[in-house]
C-alpha cells in the first residue's frame, strides 16, 4: 500500500508541469490546465485501462 501511495504522489507531481505547459501551448491560463488535470473521470466513460490527463483524448 505504501508503494502505491508513493507512486501516486510521484505521478501527481509529474503531472503538474505537463498540465501547465499544455495550457500555455493552448493559449489558456495555467489554472485551467491544473484544474483539468485534477478532474475526475466519470466512471461510465472508458474502462480500467483508460488514463485521464491533459495529453489524453477525451471523447
Amino acid at each position: 500500500m505504501r508503494n502505491d501511495l508513493l507512486s501516486g504522489a510521484v505521478i501527481a507531481l509529474a503531472l503538474i508541469p505537463e498540465a501547465i505547459s499544455s495550457s500555455i501551448l493552448a493559449g489558456l491560463d495555467r489554472k485551467v490546465g491544473l484544474f483539468d488535470s485534477f478532474l475526475i473521470e466519470r466512471p461510465d466513460r472508458g474502462n480500467r485501462q483508460r488514463q485521464g490527463g491533459p495529453m489524453s483524448r477525451r471523447g
